[in-house]
């Protein structure tokens, strides 16, 4: 599993922005560049540099902090209650699934819920009360300094297994297990989360989450961004001095687009309304103007553009030495 942001910067979720800033300034003063000359300079801190930067970018700011914790499943409220980690996969998909929302099965491997014990780890499929700890989850000596540690015995339950532990989970309560969900993908799909498709927790616990990163292949002509489209057109040398009118067609739509009079290349056009509709929203087309040069050229096009040549020559305007 990739670090968290709290863990990049060696902090807790609980941790308040003045904790965040410390932490930041004692770690980048660790990891700058500019010490990269100095004894014993680990030439992977630059990279840790960029790492720890954005993580601070994003730590720094409370909306930003809140929108990650929450993609992410991350509490900070004190909470006995135990969860599995959560999974995350990557899903390429192709332009046309997202506009065609189409449906698509993901398949994964997790840690479940032992079916022989039903995750109680007891061949009974019984919990008993904690001995060690008296059922509290907290060790005992610790407590009479103010610490707070989980119990060794019960890893913090306070419960444990009761009688013989189950032969199938070795009384983990837990085994590996396939485990298969079904998406409905949209133009705007970006990621899904899913709550309890994650790895299992053992005794007195619950299922992390599944996050699914949905990513777009590359399609050598459209791009989407949301239901924005944005393509380029190569255009030819006439058209671009003289405009023309094209028809395009974006998906399952037909867009009658204008090429005005002496465009350049490397322009671009946007055009409001013309890219993907999802719902009552229409996104835009945006168009990048590439004037291709005819590398063959046939005797009657020869002549045309000789004769065009000849006129520019006649021109005033036309540079009789050219300066560098």
């Amino acid at each position: 599993m990739p670090k968290t942001l709290y863990e990049i910067l060696n902090v807790l979720p609980s941790s308040s922005e003045e904790e965040i800033r410390k932490a930041y300034r004692k770690l980048a003063l660790k990891l700058h560049p500019d010490h990269a000359n100095s004894p014993g300079h680990d030439k992977r801190g630059d990279s840790e540099f960029k790492e720890l930067n954005r993580a601070y970018q994003i730590l720094r700011d409370p909306e930003k902090r809140a929108k990650y914790d929450e993609r992410f499943n991350i509490h900070v409220s004190p909470s006995t209650e135990r969860v599995g980690s959560d999974l995350q996969v990557t899903l390429n998909v192709k332009i046309t699934d997202l506009i065609n929302g189409a449906k698509k099965s993901i398949t994964l491997r997790r840690k479940g819920h032992c079916p022989s014990c039903s995750g109680t780890g007891s061949i009974e499929r019984k919990f008993t009360k904690c001995s060690f700890c008296d059922g509290t989850g907290l060790q005992g000596f610790e407590l009479l300094l103010g610490h707070k540690k989980h119990c060794k015995v019960c890893d913090g339950i306070g419960m444990i297994p009761k009688g013989d532990h189950c032969p199938k989970c070795k009384g983990i309560g837990l085994v590996p297990e396939i485990v298969r969900h079904e998406i409905q993908l949209t133009p705007l799909t970006e990621f899904f989360r899913v709550s309890g498709l994650g790895n299992c927790c053992g005794i007195r616990g619950k299922a992390g989450d599944l996050l699914i990163d949905i990513v777009i292949e590359p399609d050598p002509i459209l791009k989407i961004k949301g239901l924005d489209v944005s393509l380029s057109l190569q255009i030819t040398p006439s058209q671009a001095i003289l405009g023309d009118e094209v028809s395009l067609k974006i998906f399952d739509k037909n867009v009658l687009f204008r090429i005005p009079t002496g465009i350049q290349h490397g322009a671009t056009i946007e055009k409001i309304g013309s890219g993907i509709t999802f719902g009552n929203k229409t996104g835009k087309l945006t168009v990048f103007i590439q004037i291709k040069i005819p590398t063959v050229i046939t005797e009657n096009e020869n002549e045309l553009y000789s004769k065009i040549l000849a006129l520019e020559k006649e021109t005033s305007s036309w540079p009789k030495v050219l300066n560098f």
